[in-house]
């Protein structure tokens, strides 16, 4: 009876225990939920900061980084095929305009234009003989007119060799430095071949892109400022001598800046130009970093309440950093400046302090 009577105890004494263990895992189980589901809540905010809009006079002056090209540039080919008899320049050989740059063998073409030459004068004399023989009835007036026929295709052949003796000399189309030479003496040039390029650096162009709201500002024969990284403290002077009428797809048109060469510029070397643009009357501005996406679709997020609110602008001109808007916002709205990368529309947001 006492052996049942312990059992019994300790069998009590094991379900009390049980049931406070299962008792006190229940209630750390239901502390950590609610830490759990906390976390979750202040996840869904996200941090961000923000800015209000403000006026600015968007103005004065503005740079664009840009890349020289050469005032003229030319693949040196030849337009026949055969032997290359002369190349005459070597890479960095200046060359006035009509220099012979190459010759290829024209001898057999020679000795055709000197026989369809002879020919030609003994038709001439044998024509002018029958035109004094037909004037008194001695030949058929047929046997004349093939006499003149046969003059006339003699004139054409001298004049299709005396093209093909031309074009076997290579002559350079304007002044300029030669560079990536590809032949030499010797060696058999067919039809289009490139033997080398002609470059004319005497003149150069810098290249830049400019945006649509910097381009009103610009105008063809405008003088600019031009800084080369290799000469930074020698700005030369520029003219604008070409604006593009169609914009590349960044939305940027090319803008051509002509000026002389001192004697050490070389093409693909890079500086930049600086562009007077005189200042305007205040407008609403933002910085650029608040908008999302393109300017041409330009969109920020607004403050309202706890919530980021996704919102069209319309944007205006840029300076800088800055952004004028036309419409869209007030000037006591806040939109966030950082952070937007992980808002989307009607986001939970903490503004940072």
């Amino acid at each position: 009876m006492k052996k049942i009577i312990n059992l019994l105890i300790w069998t009590g004494l094991i379900a009390v225990s049980a049931a406070g263990i299962y008792w006190k895992l229940n209630s750390n189980k239901k502390v950590i939920d609610e830490r759990a589901q906390a976390a979750q809540v202040r996840n869904t905010s996200v941090l961000v900061t923000t800015v209000k809009p403000e006026k600015r006079a968007l103005g004065g002056d503005f740079s664009l980084i840009g890349t020289l090209r050469p005032a003229r540039e030319l693949a040196v080919m030849s337009e026949v095929g055969g032997r290359l008899t002369q190349v005459n320049f070597e890479n960095g050989s200046s060359v006035r305009k009509g220099y012979v740059l190459a010759v290829v063998d024209n001898d057999l073409i020679s000795r055709q234009l000197a026989i369809a030459r002879i020919n030609l004068e003994k038709a001439g004399r044998d024509t002018d003989r029958l035109a004094k023989l037909a004037s008194t009835g001695g030949v058929p007036q047929q046997q004349l007119e093939d006499a003149r026929n046969q003059v006339e295709n003699l004139k054409s052949q001298v004049s299709i060799l005396e093209k093909q003796l031309a074009m076997t000399q290579i002559l350079a189309p304007f002044e300029g430095v030669i560079t990536n030479k590809s032949v030499e003496t010797g060696a058999f040039a067919s039809p289009g071949m490139k033997l080398a390029d002609l470059v004319q650096v005497s003149k150069v162009f810098m290249r830049v892109y400019a945006t649509e709201s910097q381009l009103t500002v610009l105008k063809t024969g405008q003088t600019v400022k031009v800084t080369m990284d290799l000469m930074p403290d020698k700005p030369i002077s520029g003219r604008i001598s070409f604006i593009d009428v169609k914009a590349d797809p960044s939305q940027r048109y090319l803008v051509e800046i002509e000026m002389a060469n001192p004697g050490n510029f070389r093409a693909g070397m890079n500086g930049t130009v600086t562009f007077t643009r005189p200042a305007a009357q205040p407008v609403m501005t933002v910085p650029r970093a608040s908008i999302v996406g393109s300017v041409r679709d330009a969109h920020v997020y607004v403050i309202q309440g706890d919530k980021a609110v996704y919102r069209a602008v319309q944007a205006g001109a840029i300076s800088n950093d800055y952004v004028e808007i036309k419409s869209g916002l007030t000037a006591d709205e806040w939109v966030v400046l950082t952070g937007q990368i992980n808002l989307s529309d009607g986001a939970q947001v903490t503004i940072s302090k």
